[in-house]
């Protein structure tokens, strides 16, 4: 996949998370959800595991009881026990396989890694619950649009990393400052 599209992508999720903004923690969750299922589907093939299909079904299972976790307990005290169940997860899917189990280390370290993300990934839901909530999301996701829309234009990458970088921040001061939390 080109870099221009990788960017045209991030930028896509985070307008689409930012919109849910919009209407509250359940659609966050509902949009976290969703793209954590996109993530879930590519990240094994882009890794290549040699099970894919196994790997996205516990990078998925794992997606949504971080969702579930968050938006019941309204606190990131049980994503870790969630996470840890993630990795166990992993290990089992391993030996259930029964192709003679090659590449054992980089699928479980593919796997592992999936879960790592889709875990971060539920701090989105639980950020909008914050007193200042809305305004730090919208902050967050303004500047991974504008950092994004930078690494699609065809620069060198060390200049391109460093314009995605500056006007990412400097964006992120800028409307940052806008709002009053």
């Amino acid at each position: 996949m080109a870099s221009s599209w990788r960017a045209v992508m991030s930028a896509l999720g985070a307008v689409v998370l930012a919109l849910c903004v919009l209407a509250g923690p359940y659609a966050m969750g509902v949009a976290v959800l969703l793209l954590c299922g996109v993530f879930a589907w590519g990240w094994p093939v882009l890794m290549g595991t040699p099970s894919p299909r196994g790997s996205t079904v516990t990078i998925t299972v794992v997606a949504v009881a971080c969702v579930v976790v968050v938006i019941a307990m309204e606190s990131p005290a049980y994503l870790s026990i969630v996470m840890a169940f993630g990795v166990i997860g992993a290990f089992l899917q391993q030996l259930a396989r029964t192709d003679g189990r090659e590449n054992i280390v980089g699928a479980v370290s593919a796997t592992v890694t999936g879960v790592v993300v889709v875990t971060s990934a539920s701090g989105w839901v639980l950020a909008i619950m914050d007193f200042a909530g809305e305004e730090t999301v919208i902050t967050g996701l303004a500047v991974l649009v504008l950092a994004s829309a930078v690494t699609a234009f065809p620069f060198r990458s060390a200049y391109g990393a460093a314009a995605a970088a500056v006007l990412g921040a400097g964006g992120g001061l800028a409307i940052g400052a806008i709002f009053p939390h």
